[in-house]
């Protein structure tokens, strides 16, 4: 079985990738408002009636961000969060696993067939000393790769040159795709290229991961957290204490004083403060969400510091959203949904992404897929 015959398998790929690096990149880059100003590309209900209060800000009154360019350094922290999590349980489950190249005869192996050869495997933010070679010939699949390593059918990505991260489909062939990369960079003697599936160095070039390795620390939660006395209405609602953090324009609420507990998720994006005053309770922050429907959450705290500090932060979680959002280079596959609840958005960068869209089976009212932003002509 010749390598030409295979070629197909890693031209089929590279345009798929090549795809989601140009022609995703160039529609969805810069996206702009071609509907009346009243109108935008998604809308939210909002339920909430014009409220007066003594010291809110409300409308198109409220303050704008201080940089033009929205702050999204928390959400993106939440979706690598997520990511670091499922790359830990690929890694045990790929420990644990069987090691097939030592039941198999490298040279032998590769002896056997021309359409033979190996690919190396490495599990996220891992070293060499963790990697692992699979043998594999050229019409073995993704899903099969990832049932000999013990891990999910979509586990599998590849890295060319250093350059952004692809997850790789269940039916893409990765000893096809790993041959006719060696082939463009002038490799002609199949035997040569079998036995740079071995070679320790080839990562340098093409490298497979079983998940998605993220390796920018940047982005971190800035959390504000504390335990205070929290309140859901005027009438029959007593004080409780919580343990209450912000981060970004989300409010999160535990159901006790232990970040362990279950919590709650408010976002404050769109919604007002008040500073307000009860009986025994002088430092009080009234929060009034508008999305989805108008509620109000009271903040009562004993510290004038730590009021000063939510205060500011709360102040900066219900401004006005800038027009403008950066999400280039952040080798997304899904958009955080905080984007969604920015009606204000006029221009998103989404360079160097591999954003996916929404497969057939997937449910419609989840969000963050490609399908999901308007498409422009």
């Amino acid at each position: 079985m010749s390598l030409r015959s295979y070629s197909a398998f890693g031209s089929n790929f590279k345009n798929r990738h090549n795809f989601a690096n140009s022609s995703n990149r160039s529609s969805y880059s810069s996206i702009h408002s071609y509907t009346k100003s009243e109108q935008y590309w998604w809308n939210y209900t909002d339920n909430a009636k014009g409220t007066n209060f003594q010291r809110a800000v409300s409308g198109d009154k409220r303050p704008r961000f201080e940089d033009d360019t929205w702050d999204l350094a928390d959400s993106l922290a939440d979706l690598y969060l997520k990511v670091n999590e499922e790359n830990i349980a690929t890694a045990s489950k790929f420990t644990v696993c069987k090691d097939p190249v030592n039941d198999i005869d490298v040279k032998k192996w590769i002896e056997e067939d021309t359409s033979h050869g190996f690919i190396r495997v490495f599990v996220p933010n891992g070293n060499i000393n963790s990697s692992r070679l699979v043998p594999c010939n050229l019409s073995t699949n993704t899903q099969r790769i990832c049932a000999q390593c013990g891990v999910a059918h979509s586990s599998l990505h590849v890295q060319f040159n250093g350059d952004i991260i692809a997850r790789m489909e269940s039916t893409d062939h990765p000893l096809a795709i790993q041959n006719e990369f060696l082939g463009n960079l002038g490799y002609t003697e199949p035997r040569k290229i079998q036995e740079e599936g071995y070679n320790p160095d080839l990562s340098y070039l093409i490298k497979f991961y079983l998940g998605k390795p993220v390796q920018d620390s940047t982005f971190t939660k800035a959390q504000l957290s504390s335990v205070i006395l929290v309140r859901k209405g005027k009438l029959i609602y007593q004080w409780v204490q919580r343990l209450c953090a912000i981060s970004g324009t989300r409010l999160f609420i535990h159901r006790d004083k232990f970040p362990s507990s279950k919590k709650s998720i408010m976002q404050l994006a769109k919604g007002y403060v008040e500073e307000v005053k009860f009986k025994d309770h002088p430092n009080v922050l009234k929060l009034t969400i508008t999305l989805h429907g108008e509620r109000s959450i009271y903040l009562s705290f004993t510290n004038t510091i730590t009021y000063s500090k939510w205060l500011k932060r709360v102040q900066k979680a219900t401004a006005k959203l800038p027009t403008k959002a950066d999400l280039s280079k952040c080798n997304l596959e899904f958009l955080p949904d905080t984007i969604f609840i920015n009606e204000d958005l006029r221009t998103l960068n989404l360079r160097h992404n591999v954003l996916k869209e929404r497969p057939l089976e997937e449910d419609i009212h989840t969000m963050g897929w490609l399908d999901d932003l308007p498409r422009y002509v």
